[in-house]
C-alpha cells in the first residue's frame, strides 16, 4: 500500500439526536472538528496480466485509488457546546456518537474534494520516474486495460 495523498480537514460538526419529549426531548453537540484522510493505492494487487510491453513503452494497469484511511484528531478537535434534554442523557455517549459521525463527514468531504483524482495523480509522479528507471522504457499508467491494444504482439513481462 503505497500513501500518496493526505488532507487534512477542520470543520463544524452539529450532531443531533431527536427523541419525542416524553423521552426527554432532543440532545445536541457542536463539535469543532481536524481530522485528515489518506489516499493511497495498492501496488500488490498488480498482476503480470496487468503489465504490457512493446519495444520502448511499458504499460501498466494501476489498481484504483482507495481511501487508505480517515480519522478524526481528537486532540485537534474539541467540542463547542452540549445540549441535553431535560432527562438525563449520556452526554460522553452523545459526544463520541458525534465524533463517529464526524469521521464519516471527514470521509465524504475528502470525496468530494477529489481525493481519489489526487491520489492518482500523485501516484503516477512518485511511481513513473523510478519505474522508467528501471525498466529503462517509457511507462504509461491506465486504471483499466480494456480496449488497450498494441499493434504488434503483447507479451506479459514475466512469463512462467
Amino acid at each position: 500500500m503505497i500513501h500518496v495523498v493526505k488532507y487534512t480537514f477542520k470543520d463544524i460538526l452539529e450532531y443531533k439526536v431527536d427523541r419525542p419529549w416524553y423521552q426527554g426531548g432532543d440532545s445536541k453537540t457542536l463539535l469543532i472538528v481536524a481530522g485528515e484522510a489518506v489516499g493511497c493505492i495498492d501496488l500488490t494487487k498488480i498482476r503480470k496480466e496487468h503489465i504490457l510491453e512493446k519495444d520502448s513503452v511499458m504499460i501498466i494497469q494501476l489498481p484504483k485509488p482507495e481511501l487508505c484511511y480517515v480519522k478524526v484528531n481528537q486532540q485537534d478537535s474539541r467540542v463547542y457546546e452540549v445540549e441535553t434534554g431535560f432527562m438525563t442523557f449520556d452526554e460522553a455517549k452523545l459526544i463520541e456518537t458525534a465524533y463517529k459521525e464526524a469521521e464519516k463527514q471527514v470521509a465524504k468531504t475528502a470525496l468530494e474534494s477529489n481525493i481519489m483524482e489526487q491520489t492518482k495523480k500523485n501516484a503516477e509522479l512518485i511511481l513513473k520516474p523510478t519505474l522508467e528507471q528501471i525498466a529503462r522504457k517509457k511507462v504509461v499508467f491506465r486504471y483499466d486495460l480494456t480496449g488497450v491494444k498494441i499493434e504488434t504482439e503483447t507479451k506479459p513481462i514475466f512469463q512462467k
